[in-house]
């Protein structure tokens, strides 16, 4: 069984193992801790604002893509405060990827 994803709208070529949900952050990762999941793979800026807002991220994975944008959203908008994050790895890619993997100190976000 895979763990539930939410998204505002399915991406086409879904795969069927793939669950969609529009459930709450919370109501979400109850249902996938049901299931006997740990983790989650969380993509798209509402949706981890959605999970950060309610204090149910515990890691991230940060991935840097070398390109310069002129213009777009903040990658995790307003929140509200600091959040400190503790390097706990980081790997470049020969294609020039970087991916970053931070724990969240718990105390910035339940400020």
């Amino acid at each position: 069984m895979h763990p539930p994803a939410t998204s505002s709208s399915p991406p086409a070529g879904t795969p069927p193992s793939v669950q969609l949900s529009h459930d709450a952050p919370a109501a979400l990762l109850a249902k996938a801790a049901a299931q006997g999941h740990r983790s989650l793979y969380l993509d798209g800026g509402a949706v981890i604002q959605s999970f950060l807002a309610a204090g149910l991220i515990s890691e991230l994975t940060i991935t840097v893509i070398p390109v310069l944008l002129g213009a777009g959203r903040p990658l995790f908008g307003p929140l509200p405060g600091d959040v400190s994050l503790r390097l706990l790895g980081c790997k470049a890619y020969p294609f020039g990827f970087v991916q970053k993997h931070y724990a969240l100190e718990m105390s910035a976000i339940e400020g």
